[in-house]
């Protein structure tokens, strides 16, 4: 009894000590961006947009807004749309641009209100006519509505931040769109849906079964009866097995 509880505890102590961790780099990554940002408002947690799909002509552009006001955004270019839109459906709008209210443009819009979404921040995409031309019209707008443009890996970066994704996922997001073969398109997709971090814990579970057992063999050797042969054997099976899948 007093064994077990001693190894459930420093399971527990361990796993809360890697969590801390992960914290802490989050926390680290915010407060650095709020010190280099100084005072006035904050480049996090200002709404953002940005097309999702290239400049160039195509029948349709998709451009997504992320952030506290991608709702009001919405509402001021697709003014049309009620004070809550029912979430994730896809609606027919007219877009307007909010400084003159003069139509640029129709198309489609969807609302996704937060945690649920990509980055974990309430969400909105317009779907307009593609080319450049017209694309850069339509952000113009939405711009001018109360966003700014998103600084290149920001969705990623934001979907991060807000446990979305890990890092191990979100530096898998620009490897999958740069594939230029089979073989590195799939290892970036294997990444992406969590398959390196299912790894990872694996992996460290292992390590903390052979280290509290180590440590449990050394603390109560000379308190409770423990067959420490078996203990040994346990805990080289267990390296042996990390060692394979490391090298796999």
């Amino acid at each position: 009894g007093v064994l077990r509880w001693s190894l459930e505890d420093r399971r527990a102590k361990a796993r809360h000590a890697r969590g801390g961790v992960r914290n802490h780099l989050a926390g680290f990554f915010t407060d650095h961006r709020v010190w280099t940002l100084g005072a006035g408002i904050l480049a996090f947690i200002a709404t953002i947009a940005a097309f999702a799909t290239p400049a160039q002509p195509a029948g349709v552009g998709v451009l997504r807004i992320s952030g506290d006001e991608a709702l009001g955004v919405l509402r001021a270019l697709a003014p049309s749309l009620s004070e809550a839109p029912e979430p994730r459906r896809l609606l027919y709008v007219e877009f307007l641009d909010p400084r003159s209210h003069t139509s640029i443009d129709h198309g489609f819009a969807i609302w996704m209100p937060g945690p649920h979404t990509y980055t974990g921040e309430d969400v909105a995409e317009l779907q307009c006519h593609g080319g450049a031309r017209n694309m850069a019209r339509v952000l113009r707008a939405v711009l001018a509505a109360g966003s700014r443009p998103a600084d290149p890996g920001e969705f990623p970066r934001r979907a991060y931040l807000n446990g979305r994704l890990d890092l191990a996922q979100a530096e898998a997001v620009a490897d999958l769109i740069s594939a230029r073969a089979d073989l590195g398109l799939q290892s970036a997709y294997f990444q992406l849906r969590g398959g390196l971090k299912t790894r990872f814990e694996e992996m460290a579970e292992a390590l903390l079964q052979a280290l509290t057992l180590l440590e449990a063999g050394l603390d109560f050797a000379g308190d409770v009866e423990i067959d420490l042969c078996l203990r040994d054997a346990d805990t080289e099976l267990e390296l042996g097995a990390i060692s394979v899948r490391y090298e796999a």
